[in-house]
């Protein structure tokens, strides 16, 4: 037996607006709803004009009222940086009135449907630059932020230049910003346009895969292949491959989605599922914390310090000093020569309770790069891989503009601790 509508509803969920983008429209989502729906993902309940509201029969409610409640299949389109439990809530809620639900990243949506082969995201920590192929993050505290887009932008604008790089800005809080970096793309014999995740005249493919799929929730991409391995910044490499068909099917001859982070002077390959986030309080340096989506002690750190002329054997020395100061038995093991992932390194340990850090300490050009592998003791082969990628590509961005503090910095030598 058929449901009561064959044609699919792509839904966009967030990050501002929960909307229909096609199939027959349902009744409107009450903006109120939909606010609070959107604010309390992440809680168990959530206010909604003053009332209590459960978050999941909330988010079941705003699907059915949206989409109608007799649904052959829905495609829930979310912001790409959402991690993977939001994507999961919202899949969950849709899978009340359908059995066949596909979630599909707004860079997926827009690659396929802006007519655009760039993209560029802008939300409230960073600015990702993503094709068919690979992403990378561009931390909006950079001081030359736009300027470290376009460099990331060049090299893929260089197979073909004619097409306008798509900017979406969802927020309107953020158009001065697209706007600026609009300017600077321009600048540099670029064109780009402001765009948004709009109704498609037809189905989508996206949707046609998801109705020919058994009944399950699907998370995560779908029709599009994931982001490869070769990096969007080239620093010494070659030209970048021609982008795979669009059709591939996912894990074909592609290693694991990647995405490369840029953070004041420094780039660093990670996982594309893993979580990203700022951590500026509390104890040890500021730094960049990425982790994995299923345990929350999988995790890489990444710190840099500006050490124009600094050399390993001085690097030791000081995290040496350093140490010496702390407790003992918390820092361990500290290696002045080793190599890790075929790159030389000052490596050590540090010891907390329930997990241990592996550090690798690098220097490259003027700045200093420390990468963190955090695991459980005894389980440390559940991060070698990521840890592995992230010390193999961290690399100093030259041409960036970013001078000074960038963004992560050396306290005392000791760069954790939560």
């Amino acid at each position: 037996m058929r449901l009561g509508h064959s044609a699919p509803a792509v839904l966009e969920v967030g990050p501002v607006v929960v909307r229909l983008l096609s199939g027959p429209q349902a009744d409107a989502v009450p903006s109120a709803v939909a606010d609070a729906a959107l604010l309390g993902i992440d809680d168990t309940v959530v206010l909604v004009e003053d009332r209590p509201a459960g978050v999941e029969d909330l988010w079941a409610s705003l699907i059915a009222g949206a989409v109608g409640r007799r649904r052959e299949s829905v495609v829930i389109v979310h912001p790409s940086r959402w991690p993977p439990a939001r994507i999961a809530r919202v899949c969950t809620a849709a899978g009340g009135i359908t059995p066949r639900v596909t979630a599909v990243s707004r860079r997926e949506w827009l690659l396929r449907h802006a007519g655009a082969d760039v993209v560029v995201e802008i939300d409230s920590e960073f600015m990702t630059v993503s094709d068919r192929r690979s992403s990378t993050m561009v931390s909006r505290r950079d001081p030359a932020v736009s300027d470290a887009v376009v460099d990331a932008v060049l090299p893929l604008r260089a197979r073909d230049a004619t097409v306008p790089v798509a900017i979406d800005a969802p927020h309107e809080a953020d158009a001065a910003l697209a706007r600026e970096l609009g300017d600077a793309l321009r600048d540099r014999g670029l064109s780009s346009r402001r765009v948004g995740v709009e109704p498609s005249p037809r189905p989508s493919p996206l949707s046609r895969l998801a109705a020919r799929r058994p009944p399950r929730v699907l998370i995560g991409s779908v029709a599009l292949v994931p982001v490869a391995v070769a990096a969007l910044i080239r620093l010494g490499g070659g030209p970048a491959a021609p982008a795979a068909p669009a059709d591939r099917p996912l894990g074909a001859d592609e290693g694991p989605p990647v995405v490369h982070i840029v953070e004041g002077r420094v780039v660093v390959e990670v996982p594309a599922s893993w979580s990203v986030a700022r951590v500026t309080g509390g104890p040890g340096s500021r730094r960049v914390q990425v982790t994995a989506p299923d345990d929350p002690h999988l995790a890489l750190h990444i710190t840099q310090s500006f050490a124009p002329g600094g050399t390993l054997a001085e690097a030791a020395e000081s995290l040496r000093r350093a140490i010496g100061a702390q407790p003992p038995g918390v820092f361990v093991d500290v290696r002045p020569e080793d190599q890790v992932a075929g790159r030389r390194a000052v490596t050590y340990r540090e010891m907390r309770p329930g997990r241990v850090i592996r550090w690798s300490v690098m220097l490259e050009g003027s700045t200093r790069i420390s990468v963190g592998c955090e695991s459980r003791p005894g389980a440390e082969a559940g991060i070698r891989a990521a840890c592995e990628a992230a010390v193999r590509s961290a690399r100093e961005l030259r041409e960036t503009g970013a001078q000074g503090n960038g963004s992560s910095e050396r306290v005392s030598g000791t760069e954790s601790g939560r």
